[in-house]
């Protein structure tokens, strides 16, 4: 008698490799996802050459009488990184694809874990090093040509953590098997250890994942102004600064309230510098975050010359990476921490189209922006800053530390 646990694999393996669509309505996707792409997107071929696109193509499309549809998926997520802008990306977000219920994120040369299920929350902070005694290096290094959102070598290296827990697309790949997974870690305390975790549905990964490493400094005292989890304000003891905590954008007018709250605030209160951090922020709507520097600028006492401070790391993405070019221009604001993972000059301002079959999301950049004369890789930072893995694992958020005991310690 099959065991719960192996009936589980076999009905994920059987959505792996089934084929539900038929030829004809492959080509037809193929052909939508090329002719929208050519009309839509301000520059297509900007990276990758039209007869290269036109024969990687024409080779997916030979495939099709003996590929699944995951494979298909998968050489089109393989093109699309090719054309080579962060914006242009395949989004498998409404696809019924499986995910292990771990999360991580890179700090310094370590991946730590940054989110679990109640039940492996004593994983926390513990360094992924294998996924089936494949060590995690040659795991990225297969996973790399698949990844989506990458706009230059920073946003390369963290992209990881978008693939490393894909059932399909590790399975694809030999990674993964059709029975549960085993990851190698090692915690905290030195110790090796290994789980095995079994794929979820992204709505019951949702659910389950609940668990995240936090670090911080003592110092940032309870929001004194809140929109959400993602975005708020709060005092920094023992100085005169205030501490914006920038993960989600807000909507616009959420923004003009919190603007108008923490303008008070500051006045009330004699702050004199502002910390907006938009670390690990992927993105949003780049004016909602010009508002927060058009309210800024309305609070004349603040220090405007040497209190201004933006924290950035490479997962400061999209809208987060313009508004932190931004801000430095505008508030005369001093970057501290690691480049963005993407440019200050480049293809940017995403839109999406469906296509008519697979209902794959394929994103396209529409507008060309230029924040800087010179192009970078990456916003760069005026002191770079780079995180202590050991210290994250331990709860210290080093970078800002060193913001805390250097430029805002009365």
């Amino acid at each position: 008698m099959k065991t719960l646990v192996t009936v589980l694999m076999l009905c994920i393996a059987s959505l792996v490799n089934a084929q539900k669509l038929t030829m004809a309505q492959w080509q037809q996707d193929l052909k939508v996802y090329q002719e929208q792409l050519e009309v839509k997107h301000i520059d297509l071929y900007n990276k990758i050459s039209k007869p290269e696109f036109d024969a990687t193509l024409k080779n997916i499309e030979s495939s099709l009488d003996t590929a699944t549809d995951f494979e298909v998926m998968a050489a089109l997520m393989k093109l699309t990184h090719r054309i080579g802008d962060g914006h242009t990306s395949i989004s498998l977000w409404n696809q019924d694809m499986h995910y292990y219920p771990i999360g991580i994120y890179k700090f310094g040369n370590k991946w730590l874990v940054t989110a679990t299920t109640t039940a492996d929350k004593a994983m926390l902070g513990a360094e992924l090093t294998a996924i089936n005694n494949i060590p995690v290096d040659e795991v990225a290094h297969k996973l790399a040509p698949y990844y989506q959102f990458v706009e230059n070598s920073h946003s390369n290296s963290t992209r990881f953590v978008d693939c490393f827990n894909h059932f399909e697309l590790l399975q694809l790949l030999g990674i993964t098997k059709k029975e549960a997974t085993t990851f190698t870690f090692i915690s905290k305390d030195g110790t090796p250890q290994k789980i095995t975790l079994e794929p979820l549905k992204r709505t019951e990964y949702d659910e389950v994942v609940t668990q995240s490493l936090v670090y911080s400094i003592p110092q940032i005292a309870a929001p004194v102004v809140r929109v959400s989890n993602g975005f708020w304000a709060a005092p920094i003891t023992n100085t005169n600064a205030v501490y914006i905590y920038y993960r989600n954008y807000p909507t616009f007018e959420e923004m003009q309230q919190f603007g108008e709250q923490l303008v008070g605030y500051c006045a009330t209160n004699n702050i004199r510098k502002v910390v907006i951090d938009m670390r690990q922020n992927w993105g949003g709507d780049l004016f909602v975050g010009l508002t927060l520097a058009y309210v800024i600028n309305l609070a004349d006492g603040l220090d405007f010359k040497n209190g201004m401070y933006v924290l950035s790391d490479h997962k400061t993405f999209s809208a987060a990476t313009i508004n932190t070019a931004q801000y430095r221009a505008l508030l005369n604001a001093t970057i501290v921490g690691l480049p963005t993972g993407s440019n200050p000059v480049g293809y940017q301002d995403m839109s999406t189209f469906e296509l008519p079959n697979s209902a794959l999301k394929i994103n396209y950049s529409k507008r060309y922006f230029k924040l800087q004369e010179t192009a970078t890789d990456g916003v760069q930072p005026d002191i770079e800053i780079p995180y202590d893995p050991n210290k994250i694992a331990a709860g210290i958020d080093n970078m800002l530390a060193w913001l805390y005991n250097n430029k805002l310690k009365e």
